[in-house]
């Protein structure tokens, strides 16, 4: 609601420049200032539009008639007596523990009991236990990751691309290899055709000369 109120300040200071009056004693006349109040109230005006729609048949009609800038010196008038009451002046003075309470991660920065950690720490046993193995094992085998032909792998890049060229070499092999199966498997497969052929053929020739 303060910030409302410091919010509102500015434009109402605004609406005493409208008025003829800066606030200083110093009237503002001049043909900027002017236009640029009155581009000012067009925006408020618009900016009204949008946001009562069709809401606004159920605003009185003398209410319609009042400059942006009225409603929002009685809207400030408004909070600056509302402020005086007691009661109100507690309520703001909540204002920050209630957006604590509305923030969504409230619940989540709450830090847990002892209670709770113990219990969160026990469900996490089994998972601590392998872990603390892993480790232990890392830590025996540290003296072998740490050896110093593992440091310095530069050397080994032109034996590792030199493998990479027989790999290269062999896969190329392979690849005539199968496709010369492939085309002997087809030969075995028409000799083979052609041979069930001719013994359908000799069969046939034997069964007519028996009868």
């Amino acid at each position: 609601m303060r910030e409302i109120g410091r919010c509102i300040q500015p434009v109402t200071r605004v609406l005493f420049c409208r008025n003829g009056s800066t606030g200083t004693g110093q009237t503002a006349k001049t043909p900027k200032n002017h236009m640029a109040l009155d581009l000012l109230e067009l925006r408020l005006q618009t900016l009204e539009d949008l946001i009562i729609g069709t809401r606004r048949k159920r605003i009185q009609p003398s209410e319609m008639k009042k400059p942006i800038f009225d409603h929002l010196f009685s809207a400030h008038a408004a909070l600056a007596s509302a402020e005086k009451r007691p009661a109100i002046a507690r309520m703001l003075a909540r204002t920050t523990e209630i957006q604590k309470y509305m923030d969504p991660q409230f619940m989540e920065d709450e830090s847990l009991s002892t209670k709770a950690k113990v219990e969160v720490i026990l469900a996490e046993k089994e998972k601590i236990e392998n872990t603390a193995v892993a480790m232990e094992r890392i830590r025996a085998i540290s003296e072998v990751i740490n050896h110093p032909a593992f440091r310095n792998l530069s050397s080994m890049r032109k034996r590792l691309n030199e493998l990479n060229g027989v790999c290269l070499s062999q896969q190329e092999k392979l690849a005539a290899a199968i496709a010369e199966g492939q085309t002997l498997l087809d030969s075995y497969y028409s000799v083979m055709f052609n041979l069930s052929k001719l013994f359908i053929q000799c069969n046939q020739q034997l069964a007519a000369k028996s009868q």
